[in-house]
C-alpha cells in the first residue's frame, strides 16, 4: 500500500537535515565566519600576507552554508497543494523516520511535543493514555492526517502543525473517542483545544511589522507631563504587536477616522457594555500607528488616561483643572496625540 506521505521526499530529508544541524549551530557558523572575515582582512592590511585571502575566501563559504542551511533547511515553508507531505510543517516532518507509517509509531515520534501535551493537559488525558489506544494500522494513519488537514484549513492554516496531527489521531481513533465519553468529553471539546492551540500558532508566528524610525516621534513635541497620567496604546503595539485583522477595517473604525480627520473636537462612542467599543479604539490605534489611514491622522498615536491616577494627584481644590488643562495643552502642542477615557 502506497503511504499517504512521503517520508523520503527532498522536502522530509531537508527538514530531518535542518533539525541535526540545529539553529544554535547555524548561529557558530555565522560568527566564525565573522571571526575568519576580520581576521582575514586584518591579515591582509596590516601584515599584507597572503593567507588572509584563504581566512576571507573559508568566512565567504561558511557564510553561504550558514545561509543556506537557515533559510533553506530551518524554514521549510508549507506550499498549497493537495499533496499532504508538503503540506506538513518542518517541524513535524524533522520528527519523522523514513519508516513511519502508523498512529501509534507517529505519536511516539510527536508526544513529547508541547503542542501535544497542550491536548493532553486540556482533555486530561495522560501521553500514555494515548499510546495504548491508538493502532499500528497504516489506513488509520492516512484518515488521521487528512483529519489533520480539514483540522488546518478550518483554523486558516496552510502548514498542518504537530497540534493539528495530534487532533487528528485524537478525532479518528474510536477507542481515544469511547474514552472521551467516558471522560464526559466530546469531539467538538478536541476541535475548540485546536482552535486554541491554533490562536497561540499565530501569536508565535506573528511577525511584529516595521512602523517606521523614531525621527518621526522627534519630529514631534514632548508629552513628558502627559506620560504621567497615560497609557499609550500605540507604544504597546510598536513593542508587542497586535492584530485586531478585520476590526482595523471595519465601518465604524473607518467613520472614527475620518471624524478625526475632519477636525471634530471629540468623539463618543456609545452602546452597552461588552459590545467592543475599546477594542475599536485598539483597532484604530492600530490602524493608525501601521499609517493605513488618511494623512492627517496617520501615525497619530491614542494615549488612554488614566483617571484614578489624574484624581488621586489632585490634593487641593483647583488642582483637577489644572491638571486636565496641562494634559489638554500638551497632547495639543505635541501634534500627534488622541486623547482615550475609557468608561
Amino acid at each position: 500500500m502506497k503511504p499517504v506521505i512521503d517520508l523520503n521526499s527532498e522536502r522530509a530529508r531537508k527538514a530531518r537535515l535542518g533539525h541535526a544541524i540545529g539553529p544554535k549551530f547555524v548561529d557558530l557558523l555565522f560568527l566564525l565566519a565573522t571571526l575568519f572575515l576580520v581576521s582575514g582582512l586584518a591579515v591582509i592590511i596590516i601584515s599584507k600576507i597572503h593567507y588572509g585571502y584563504l581566512l576571507v575566501a573559508l568566512s565567504i563559504l561558511l557564510f553561504m552554508f550558514a545561509s543556506w542551511t537557515k533559510w533553506e533547511l530551518l524554514v521549510l515553508k508549507p506550499q498549497s497543494t493537495k499533496d499532504l507531505t508538503s503540506r506538513l510543517s518542518g517541524e513535524l516532518l524533522a520528527r519523522l523516520n523514513k519508516t513511519d507509517n502508523d498512529p501509534k509509531t507517529v505519536w511516539n515520534r510527536i508526544s513529547n511535543h508541547w503542542q501535544c501535551y497542550f491536548y493532553s493537559n486540556h482533555l486530561f488525558i495522560s501521553p500514555q493514555v494515548i499510546e495504548t489506544m491508538l493502532d499500528n494500522k497504516p489506513e488509520s494513519l492516512e484518515v488521521a492526517l487528512n483529519k489533520a488537514a480539514q483540522l488546518a484549513d478550518a483554523n486558516n492554516s496552510l502548514a498542518i502543525e504537530i497540534g493539528y496531527l495530534a487532533a487528528g489521531l485524537l478525532l479518528t481513533s474510536q477507542p481515544l473517542n469511547d474514552y472521551l465519553i467516558q471522560a464526559k468529553l466530546t469531539t467538538n471539546d478536541v476541535e475548540e483545544v485546536a482552535s486554541w492551540l491554533a490562536r497561540i500558532l499565530t501569536l508565535i508566528h506573528y511577525r511584529k511589522q516595521n512602523y517606521g524610525g523614531i525621527g518621526r516621534d522627534w519630529s514631534y513635541g514632548f508629552t513628558n507631563f502627559l506620560n504621567h497620567f497615560a497609557r499609550n496604546l500605540s507604544l504597546e503595539i510598536l513593542n508587542y504587536g497586535s492584530n485586531f485583522g478585520w476590526l482595523t477595517n471595519s465601518n465604524d473604525v473607518i467613520s472614527i477616522e475620518n471624524a478625526l480627520s475632519n477636525n471634530s473636537g471629540a468623539i463618543a462612542l456609545i452602546g452597552p457594555t461588552g459590545i467592543g467599543k475599546t477594542s475599536r479604539v485598539y483597532a484604530l490605534a492600530q490602524r493608525l500607528i501601521e499609517g493605513r489611514s488618511t494623512k492627517k491622522v496617520a501615525y497619530h498615536q491614542i494615549l488612554e488616561l488614566d483617571a484614578s491616577s489624574i484624581i488621586s494627584n489632585a490634593k487641593k481644590q483647583g488642582d483637577l483643572e489644572n491638571i486636565f488643562i496641562r494634559i489638554v495643552n500638551e497632547a495639543s502642542h505635541a501634534g500627534h496625540v488622541i486623547l482615550f477615557l475609557d468608561d
